[in-house]
């Protein structure tokens, strides 16, 4: 069975995060600097703003995207 995957917004990212105990954050692994969603402290782990946030998703050409109930950061395809 295929799950459906869907693209959100910031605002709908936003809302899940909040409903699911979620925080923005820079993930630190190997000097490259990913974006993800956390839900506790972790030294590796620098919680950011939703301000910040959104302007790294679109300075990096990023889209948000929702299947099974996570959400994964992928590089945005050129018709997006």
């Amino acid at each position: 069975m295929t799950k459906k995957t869907r693209v959100l917004t910031i605002d709908e990212a936003k809302h899940i995060a909040s409903e699911q105990g979620l925080s923005p954050a820079k993930i630190k692994t190997k000097g490259i600097s990913n974006l993800g969603f956390i839900r506790a402290h972790n030294p590796k782990f620098d919680i950011i703003g939703w301000a910040e946030f959104e302007r790294l998703v679109l300075r990096n050409k990023l889209m948000i995207q929702e299947s099974g109930g996570y959400m994964t950061l992928v590089k945005a395809s050129a018709g997006a």
